[in-house]
């Protein structure tokens, strides 16, 4: 059962089973998500410390059931998602290590599933001595086209870094492993809060808010941290799989990117179909229904 809400948690010092954030704030969609990501991980990895920290209406869509999942769960303070009366996820991501217990966690976004045991994952990263990792599309030279740097150019990452021949990374935050507090991601929340990067410079918008991705990839460069991992999350974005379990046999992760609708479908509906047939399974070996279906969580959810 999970532990009393409160505003920040105590860590425990055993780091070999994984220990796994997850952040719901804003949609409702978050915390529907939320609750079906921590079943499949429960289900997979069933020594998981999973920490959840959602504000209140997130909160409040969860049964009893579902609050079992978590092993603690903290209340996400409004001035850590909201600039002003605006929802600011990128706030939320840029400033998420501060609201964490030292040691490593490894934050996954709400609207994911796993799709098997995270432990290999958890070892490799712990043993890979990075600071600092996540899903990375591509890397190289400011000068080279770089694969995902939809924010802003390479060579503007790199020339705001004050880095201009450093290497640029293309990097995708679905999931992030934190090693532990320090200078790294203190200036990820110095670059954020700062603004070092303004809206109106984007190549594209996200929202109202800064996008994350791009404020740490200026802070891998700046700082000289290679946040490279081999692939782990499956976006689908083409038609290039059939199964899922052929999925699951390439990738730790499913993401539901987009909500689900005309031009905001990032996800193929092909494996949006799949996501409700497997959350049931998992589910009902957990001894539960699977009431959370996938179109309320992409109904009620951000674009991103």
């Amino acid at each position: 059962m999970a532990k009393a809400v409160h505003t920040r948690i105590q860590g425990a010092g055993n780091w070999s089973a994984p220990r796994v954030v997850l952040l719901a704030f804003g949609k409702r969609g978050y915390g529907f998500g939320a609750a079906n990501l921590a079943a499949t991980i429960r289900h997979h990895t069933p020594q998981s410390h999973i920490l959840l920290i959602a504000d209140p209406q997130c909160l409040s869509q969860l049964q009893p059931f579902h609050r079992g999942l978590f092993t603690e769960i903290s209340v996400l303070p409004a001035d850590r998602w909201m600039t002003g009366a605006i929802p600011d996820p990128g706030k939320a991501k840029c400033h998420l290590r501060e609201l964490l217990p030292s040691g490593p966690w490894m934050f996954i976004d709400a609207d994911s599933i796993v799709l098997g045991d995270i432990v290999p994952m958890w070892n490799d990263l712990l043993a890979s001595g990075k600071v600092f990792a996540c899903e990375t599309l591509g890397s190289g030279p400011p000068t080279k086209e770089i694969e995902y740097t939809p924010w802003a150019s390479p060579a503007a990452i790199a020339q705001r870094a004050g880095k201009d021949g450093a290497t640029v990374y293309g990097i995708n935050t679905s999931w992030m492993f934190m090693a532990d507090a320090g200078p790294f991601f203190a200036r990820v929340a110095e670059m954020f809060d700062g603004q070092l990067w303004r809206r109106d410079e984007l190549i594209h918008k996200w929202g109202k808010s800064m996008p994350d991705e791009l404020i740490y990839s200026t802070a891998c460069t700046e700082m000289g941290v290679d946040p490279s991992w081999p692939r782990s999350v499956f976006f689908g974005v083409d038609y290039s799989e059939k199964r899922l379990s052929d999925i699951a046999d390439k990738y730790a992760m499913l993401t539901l990117y987009g909500n689900g609708r005309g031009p905001r479908t990032y996800v193929k509906r092909r494996y949006i179909d799949m996501v409700d047939p497997y959350l049931a399974k998992v589910y009902k070996a957990l001894g539960a229904s699977h009431i959370f279906k996938v179109q309320m969580v992409l109904n009620d959810k951000y674009l991103g």
